[in-house]
């Protein structure tokens, strides 16, 4: 199991799975706006590659804030804002919280949109009803 998001266990719409060797938990789903909140409670975690659902947002928790968004179409990770841990671009610049639209994070990080924190705002009000 692996490779592309394989489902370890399926229970009643909450699940775990496994993706690039780190093992995510499920827990809450917003179908309202297609938020799917995962727990990496353990280790450096990022969002995962591959979704199976095409058009997902994943929200990765860990020590009860929000750390992470994905961003998916096409079962395709197109963006990831990460909210806790910095970036340090080519030319030095500096940026807390930020996003990347490369799957492996080569290209230089950007600062987030209004687009993009009106989504990080709406992620994290959602988050406390699974906390």
């Amino acid at each position: 199991m692996g490779g592309r998001a394989s489902f370890v266990d399926v229970h009643n719409g909450n699940f775990d799975f496994v993706d690039g060797g780190q093992k995510y938990f499920s827990i809450g789903f917003d179908a309202k706006n297609n938020i799917k909140y995962l727990v990496q409670p353990v280790g450096s975690v990022k969002v995962p590659d591959y979704s199976h659902t095409g058009e997902r947002i994943y929200a990765i928790i860990q020590n009860g804030e929000v750390k992470s968004i994905g961003i998916y179409e096409n079962h395709n990770k197109v963006k990831s804002i990460d909210l806790k841990h910095k970036h340090t671009n080519k030319d030095g610049t500096k940026l807390n919280e930020h996003y990347h639209s490369d799957l492996y994070h080569k290209n230089d990080a950007k600062s987030l949109s209004k687009q993009d924190w009106e989504l990080v705002d709406m992620v994290r009000k959602g988050a406390k009803n699974y906390l």
